[in-house]
């Protein structure tokens, strides 16, 4: 509720246990479940890649509906619906994961159809 009300684009039903930096740049979509301890929508490139030092870069991160996120998203990724990321699993910046998906591994790969389970089992992290 809190990052809504500053104007997050997070929807009322989606579980957040975590903490956004850059929230303004988030977007979760309805029933999406965050579980990791912070999520960051920005990088930095390094001195030697700039004339003029390090550049910072934003890039939005959206979470797809009934979306179950255990893992780390780097910038740019975008997640779409009934998609499960495993714990410990870091997805690389600006992936693009289909509907229905299961990814896991460092770095995330898709494995396979996300598992059949009920989505109130996602949500409530079991």
């Amino acid at each position: 509720m809190f990052y809504i009300c500053l104007g997050a684009n997070i929807s009322l039903s989606a579980k957040l246990d975590g903490f956004c930096r850059e929230f303004d740049l988030i977007t979760i979509r309805p029933y999406g479940s965050l579980n990791h301890r912070s999520l960051r929508a920005r990088r930095f490139s390094s001195w030697k890649k700039s004339q003029v030092g390090p550049v910072m870069t934003l890039r939005p991160i959206e979470v797809g509906s009934k979306s179950h996120v255990r893992g780390m998203l780097s910038p740019g990724v975008t997640l779409g619906d009934h998609v499960f990321v495993e714990k410990l699993a870091v997805v690389p910046e600006g992936a693009q994961i289909s509907d229905g998906m299961y990814v896991a591994g460092n770095s995330a790969v898709v494995t396979g159809k996300a598992p059949s389970m009920k989505f109130e089992n996602w949500f409530a992290g079991k």
